[in-house]
């Protein structure tokens, strides 16, 4: 089994575990106002805020890490690639789980509705062969 495989199911295992912590949450805090406005007050800014520089994190840490690998051979570009894809998945999966707090703490839905965003972007970053082969052939780390 190759690395890309591995890191494929390590992704939906993460996806998984996002998924039962929005219902987990969902359950447990039974309520689902939806206010916007001063009633959050300090956490109306921070959820947005914290989800944005976790994402801007992972994506910094996944882009220098790739930048490193360019030079490497290729097996060690797919170890780098793998690492650096969990890295930048764990940082997204913190965001989801700071969001998921929040709304624990106020019962805002609003605040499902960022952990659903950040979900569907998680959802986005599945590692895959193309995304490898597009890294290292034309030397850019934007994915």
């Amino acid at each position: 089994m190759n690395t890309i495989k591995k890191v494929q199911g390590l992704h939906l295992a993460f996806l998984m575990i996002q998924i039962g912590i929005i219902a987990v949450f969902l359950y447990v805090q039974k309520t689902f106002d939806f206010h916007w406005g001063s009633e959050d007050g300090f956490w109306m800014y921070v959820a947005p805020i914290s989800s944005i520089a976790l994402i801007l994190v992972g994506n910094f840490i996944f882009n220098t890490r790739m930048k490193t690998a360019i030079s490497k051979d290729a097996s060690i570009q797919e170890n780098i690639y793998a690492t650096s894809s969990l890295l930048r998945m764990m940082t997204s999966e913190f965001a989801l789980i700071i969001v998921m707090l929040i709304y624990f703490v106020t019962g805002n839905v609003l605040y499902v509705g960022y952990a659903i965003f950040l979900l569907l972007f998680f959802f986005a970053l599945r590692p895959s062969e193309q995304k490898l082969h597009a890294i290292f052939s034309n030397g850019t780390t934007t994915i």
